[in-house]
């Protein structure tokens, strides 16, 4: 069994694994790999992965753990990865990929992209760029709203219809 393994089984804090060497050694005894839990110790691991001790203890161990629990851990890295969690735990996961020679991430990511066309070096070019799911409904719900240029001169009741018809819109936009 892996030091990995046993310290998620026991419940000890990841980044404590070089003075758990030093103290008093791990009882690396163990009856057996639970796979029910399987994505909750791939979790915990990722979530990990933020502190760079975490992570030279994975790169350490990542060739003698299970199989199960290393697709788990790939698979758990990449959502992850998509969704947009903490920048330190995605540092974490990077720099895990990057010291493991890129087995643990997808070389092509998955979900929404736009194209933008740039000019560079006088050549048009284009670019497909992911689309942040954040930032693309933050922009949505608080997105300015055209005013009609003569609003200042129209009567309050017509820009009060003309605000109701435009926050009606949004709304509807948003559902």
């Amino acid at each position: 069994m892996s030091l990995l393994s046993w310290m998620v089984e026991s419940n000890i804090p990841l980044h404590t694994w070089r003075s758990v060497l030093e103290d008093k050694g791990p009882d690396l005894r163990y009856s057996g790999w639970n796979t029910k839990k399987l994505g909750t110790t791939a979790r915990i691991i990722i979530n990990g992965c933020a502190n760079d001790e975490v992570v030279d203890l994975v790169v350490q161990e990542w060739d003698s753990l299970p199989q199960l629990l290393r697709m788990a851990l790939t698979n758990e890295a990449n959502v992850a990865l998509q969704e947009n969690r903490s920048g330190n735990k995605i540092k974490g996961i990077k720099r895990l990929n990057d010291r493991l020679g890129g087995r643990v991430l997808r070389s092509e990511m998955s979900g929404q992209t736009e194209r933008k066309l740039r000019v560079i070096g006088g050549k048009l070019v284009s670019e497909d760029r992911r689309i942040n799911p954040a930032v693309a409904g933050a922009s949505q719900a608080h997105a300015a709203y055209g005013l009609p240029p003569n609003y200042d001169s129209l009567p309050p009741a017509e820009k009060r219809r003309l605000r109701e018809k435009l926050a009606r819109e949004r709304r509807e936009g948003r559902s």
